[in-house]
């Protein structure tokens, strides 16, 4: 036999558990290796000349910064969710070596990333590598290796998991080569599709030079509809050359802040590559801890990285064998100056601009929620693009709450379409009176802590500072590589003029200029924005209705050449109107008569009932909507801002 009893009984549940060790040179004439168990050579068996090649990667890992145990003791694999109340879990095994082992799969509560308390119990038993992910009803799915496979199970709580029946993934594959196991699952939820990379161990050894593992670890990748079925796809990343020496192990799915990032571990220490329209890029070197980290094999690297963004700071966690989970940290400032170095140009990845669904927002954590469900569009409302929020005092900028709104988008993969208020309380003081204020009594959009819209609501007083504004506005988020927003990755590319100008009710007045004044606002918003950004796009203010007087409006607007000044037209639909289209086809029918011809989004699609979402949301697209916001989560009634999964279940069968 080719291991002994007592390890082959040991292996059924934790083969390919990449837990770091050093072997004595007994244990590597025996070749007795636990496979996935990273082995360092001795000293006597490796040469400890310093690879160039090598060399220059550790040099560039300078950005992470060590800083101690966050779980002491024999525990590895670790995996980290946000609960959304301020605190995270981490789930993580138990090591081999301790006694009674039995696959444990623990977990540990933290508000900052640093300390953690262990929860009472055991999450579960016979899994190891648990990657847990939150699904879109609430609940919470592990995914984990067992018996050389992957399978899963599914908790309420987080705490008490059922197992699923079958198997997620299996060793068969269409490679050409033959898999002894399948080890170390990550799953992430795209928004479309489920993706999960694991490991694929095979039963021999690098043979280019010596290493110290019997067994070849090539990371690939599968997709699923539902999380449960998975369709293979082939290799992820592969492990036989010169950089890896014919191991990988420990993948990790991150959201850094926008992009999917694959993190895994090599004998030389942490890589990672980046995931984007289902491909992987090439491998970037991030962390090492190794004292003897210039040779090609040392002792005890990190290993098994988790990533998480706790309270503005990226941590990275990582095994040490036997001595327990360690952390290492990187401040803001450290990616800022990364970003700003590499000045790249960053576009709306191409499964967001296609993606149909948004939601009006009315915080930006409720970007979480809007992927959750598999739509990609925000629609913050009134948000944080009003002139005068962003510049309170004539030329004192701050993007700060801007800021905030783009980055939790883009760490949710949504995009954003910027409503843009043309109001600063210091700039009407200069020509208007208080006829351009609203009703006292307007309490729908005030100007409060997180956006608002100021009372006085006419046209600018100073075109050219309203138009330096919006010029600083979009320069600092169309994702141009200057002048960037530090750490950008998901652009603002969509700016919708003034929301509903036609409505005059006492507490829906969002405009108190005329028809021919709205028309100027197109034109200098258009002006502006375009300058420093000539792809993005200006979407009109959406018009509130197909009523008589509504239509009326937007006919005086396109007869006095609006439709010049914008690229999207724009209607919404609040339980009035043509339900079957969303109000889409009659104001298609005025844009013809006017013989114009653009894109038409529904940027606000409120209902009463559930039952009629889904024909009236096909009916919409099939009378030439392109995109679709629903202005509330749970159809019918008021959302509760404190519950994250409170959502009609509905969404789940609309699809673009």
């Amino acid at each position: 036999m080719r291991k002994i009893i007592l390890i082959l009984i040991l292996l059924i549940f934790v083969i390919g558990c990449a837990k770091q060790g050093t072997l004595d040179n007994e244990s590597l004439k025996t070749n007795n290796q636990e496979p996935g168990k990273q082995q360092a050579m001795t000293e006597e068996s490796i040469d400890k000349e310093i690879i160039p090649q090598e060399a220059e990667q550790i040099k560039q890992a300078i950005a992470w910064k060590e800083k101690g145990a966050a779980i002491p003791g024999k525990y590895a694999d670790a995996d980290i969710i946000a609960l959304g109340n301020g605190k995270y879990r981490m789930y993580y095994s138990a090591e081999p070596e301790i006694p009674g082992f039995k696959g444990q799969v623990y977990s540990a509560l933290s508000s900052d990333g640093k300390s953690w308390v262990q929860e009472d119990g055991t999450r579960k038993e016979w899994a190891t590598f648990p990657s847990v992910i939150k699904l879109p009803d609430g609940r919470y799915r592990m995914y984990f290796q067992n018996m050389g496979v992957i399978k899963s199970a599914v908790s309420s709580d987080g705490l008490i998991w059922q197992d699923e029946p079958g198997t997620r993934i299996g060793t068969e594959n269409s490679e050409g080569v033959i898999f002894e196991n399948v080890v170390a699952p990550t799953v992430i939820n795209t928004g479309s599709e489920y993706v999960m990379v694991y490991g694929g161990a095979i039963n021999e050894k690098y043979s280019a030079e010596q290493v110290p593992n019997s067994e070849t670890h090539i990371l690939m990748w599968a997709t699923s509809q539902d999380g449960l079925a998975f369709e293979k796809k082939g290799i992820a990343v592969d492990s036989r050359n010169s950089m890896f020496k014919g191991w990988l192990d420990g993948p990790e799915f991150v959201n850094w802040d926008g992009e999917t990032r694959l993190y895994f571990w090599s004998y030389l220490g942490i890589y990672h590559v980046v995931f984007s329209n289902n491909i992987f890029s090439d491998p970037e070197f991030d962390f090492t801890n190794s004292q003897d980290s210039a040779t090609p094999f040392p002792q005890n690297p990190p290993g098994d990285p988790t990533l998480a963004k706790i309270n503005g700071n990226w941590l990275m966690y990582y095994g040490q064998h036997e001595k327990g989970i360690y952390y290492a940290v990187m401040d803001e400032e450290t990616i800022k100056e990364t970003q700003e170095e590499k000045k790249e140009a960053v576009n709306i990845p191409i499964n967001i601009e296609e993606n149909c669904i948004g939601f009006l927002t009315g915080n930006p954590q409720e970007a979480e929620l809007i992927n959750s469900i598999g739509a990609a569009w925000a629609r913050p409302h009134s948000g944080p693009f009003a002139w005068g929020w962003i510049e309170p005092k004539k030329g004192e900028f701050d993007f700060g709450p801007v800021d905030e709104w783009v980055e939790k988008a883009q760490e949710n993969k949504v995009a954003i379409l910027a409503t843009i208020w043309p109001y600063a309380d210091w700039d009407q003081e200069q020509c208007h009176s208080s006829s351009c204020e609203v009703a006292s009594e307007d309490q729908f959009y005030p100007w409060g802590e997180i956006g608002g819209i100021p009372k006085s609501r006419c046209m600018p007083c100073s075109p050219e500072d309203y138009k330096v504004f919006l010029s600083k506005l979009a320069e600092r988020y169309d994702g141009d590589g200057m002048d960037d927003m530090p750490n950008l990755l998901i652009p603002i590319r969509y700016y919708e003029i003034l929301n509903e100008p036609e409505m005059k009710e006492p507490d829906l007045t969002f405009y108190k200029g005329t028809v021919g004044e709205y028309v100027e606002i197109l034109k200098l918003s258009n002006e502006a924005i375009k300058s420093v950004c000539p792809e993005c796009k200006i979407v009109q203010g959406g018009a509130a209705g197909i009523m008589s007087d509504m239509l009326g409006y937007w006919k005086k607007i396109f007869e006095l050449g609006g439709a010049d000044y914008f690229d999207i037209a724009n209607i919404h639909y609040i339980n009035l109107g043509d339900l079957n289209t969303l109000n889409v086809k009659d104001f298609k029918k005025l844009m013809q008569e006017k013989n114009i011809d653009k894109p038409i989004w529904v940027t606000e699609a409120e209902y009463g009932s559930e039952e009629d979402v889904e024909i009236s949301f096909k009916g919409a697209l099939n009378a030439g909507a392109s995109k679709i916001f629903f202005t509330r989560f749970k159809i019918g009634q008021k959302k509760d801002p404190s519950i994250l999964n409170d959502y009609s279940k509905v969404y789940d069968e609309i699809k673009c």
